[in-house]
């Protein structure tokens, strides 16, 4: 009598044990899968629009989608910049910029005239600066990062250096 009580609260102990540990995972993964940003494939919520706060990786791909004028992305050592509003005060003439528009164009802006471009060439980048390749960023952002970029206006349709 006293092996089958024994042998009936060690059947108890070892249930609620793994009761335990299977629901500790399943919380622990839960809260795994809520810190880690989802991947936004063009997914959209229930009204339809796109879920701000729903993170995308940047890549290359997603950078090859902005290769136009209006919307142009660029990526100079691993960093993506907008440059769309930009196009019109660039020096040497927006085409140079939109060639590589939706591409890498390290090289060109590192050898630009043999020498590269100007610390103050390097300094207006960080204005326009959406993220790194590799880099999650939500569509809020972007948006905010565009509008914001937007709103810079060149004095003269040329940006100018402070003396």
């Amino acid at each position: 009598m006293k092996i089958k009580i024994l042998i009936g609260i060690s059947l108890f102990i070892f249930f609620a044990f793994v009761v335990t540990v299977v629901g500790s995972g399943l919380v622990i993964k839960s809260l795994h899968q809520n810190q880690t940003p989802s991947i936004n494939n063009g997914s959209t919520n229930t009204n339809g629009s796109k879920n701000s706060n729903q993170a995308s990786k940047i890549t290359l791909q997603e950078v090859a989608k902005h290769n136009t004028s209006s919307d142009c992305w660029m990526i100079i050592s691993n960093g993506v910049y907008s440059l769309s509003s930009y196009l019109s005060a660039h020096p040497g003439g927006a085409s140079t910029i939109i060639s590589y528009c939706g591409q890498d164009g390290t090289i060109a802006f590192d050898s630009k005239g043999n020498s590269g471009h100007s610390s103050f060439a390097h300094s207006l980048l960080a204005q326009y600066f959406v993220g790194q390749i590799g880099q999650f960023i939500t569509t809020q952002q972007i948006n905010q990062t565009t509008q914001k970029i937007q709103q810079q206006v060149p004095v003269n349709n040329q940006w100018q250096e402070d003396d």
